[in-house]
């Protein structure tokens, strides 16, 4: 019995209240600020519009005056401390969408310079392969000049040999000496 007439003490303590949408601090003398009336939206609720009637709508506990009974005080503590937790974690909901999006807005940039740096590095890597060809028939073309010089080089000193002999086999002195003298100019 005794949970029950606590039930109806506590009942008839808490009358729920029907406010019109304006603040407790609005002036009556300004009638022309309309914008802190509710109006339905389509945002809102099945149960929030049902609660509205003719544009009154209950009050929440968060929004009660503080109260000298000390049970109900304690709810509208709790509501107010739940209705802050909401906004909080709304706040932090919105941060992180940005910050997710600013994300994806710097992954796709990031993807996108990525693909253009493949494209520049397999560019670069036919350039770097066409030069490695070219310096590779480069060195060929310089192999064979040298294997050229030095054909010319056995050849010039077999024929300086074969005139060294001719001018050793020479009886008249000029002619000998003409020879020598070639052979040693070269």
């Amino acid at each position: 019995m005794d949970l029950s007439n606590r039930a109806l003490e506590f009942s008839a303590t808490i009358t729920p209240r029907l406010v019109s949408g304006l603040p407790t601090h609005y002036d009556a003398g300004n009638t022309s600020d309309q914008s802190c009336l509710h109006h339905p939206s389509p945002d809102d609720t099945i149960e929030e519009q049902e609660e509205r009637i003719d544009g009154f709508r209950k009050v929440k506990m968060f929004e009660m005056a503080p109260s000298a009974d000390p049970e109900l005080e304690e709810r509208r503590q709790r509501a107010i401390y739940a209705k802050n937790n909401r906004n909080t974690k709304k706040r932090e909901l919105e941060n992180l969408q940005h910050e997710s999006s600013a994300l994806r807005t710097a992954n796709t940039q990031c993807q996108a310079n990525l693909t253009r740096m493949h494209g520049v590095i397999e560019d670069q890597q036919r350039k770097i392969e066409q030069l490695e060809e070219c310096v590779s028939d480069t060195c060929h073309q310089l192999r064979d000049k040298d294997e050229q010089i030095r054909n010319s080089q056995i050849k010039l000193s077999h024929l300086k040999a074969h005139l060294e002999l001719i001018a050793d086999g020479l009886d008249d002195n000029m002619s000998r000496r003409l020879l020598l003298n070639l052979l040693a100019q070269s």
